[in-house]
C-alpha cells in the first residue's frame, strides 16, 4: 500500500499519468488574429510615435486647428494582422497556447 501511494505522489509531481502530459495551456477567450502577420506591438508603437511627432510639431508651431483626428493614425486594417476573429469550436487545436 505504501509503495502505491509513493508512486502516485511521484507521478503527480511529474504531471504525467498513463504516459500523457497534463500541462496544456488553454486560451481563456476564444479570440485570435486572422492572419499570421505576427504581433501588433511594433505596428502600434510606430503609429503612436508618428502621431506624437505630428502633435508635437503642430503644438510647437501653435497650429492647433490641424491636430490629427484620433483615427488618422493606428488604422487597424493597415496592420500586419487584419483584426481578430472568434473561434466557434472551443475544443479545437487553436485554443491551445
Amino acid at each position: 500500500m505504501q509503495v502505491v501511494v509513493a508512486s502516485l505522489k511521484r507521478d503527480r509531481r511529474s504531471r504525467q499519468f498513463d504516459g500523457k502530459s497534463m500541462s496544456r495551456s488553454k486560451r481563456k477567450t476564444p479570440i485570435m488574429g486572422i492572419t499570421s502577420g505576427g504581433g501588433q506591438a511594433k505596428f502600434r508603437s510606430q503609429e503612436n510615435r508618428a502621431k506624437r511627432r505630428k502633435v508635437n510639431v503642430l503644438i510647437h508651431q501653435e497650429d492647433y486647428d490641424k491636430l490629427p483626428d484620433e483615427k488618422e493614425y493606428g488604422n487597424e486594417w493597415a496592420s500586419p494582422r487584419d483584426g481578430k476573429q472568434w473561434l466557434t469550436d472551443k475544443d479545437s487545436k487553436w485554443m491551445r497556447k
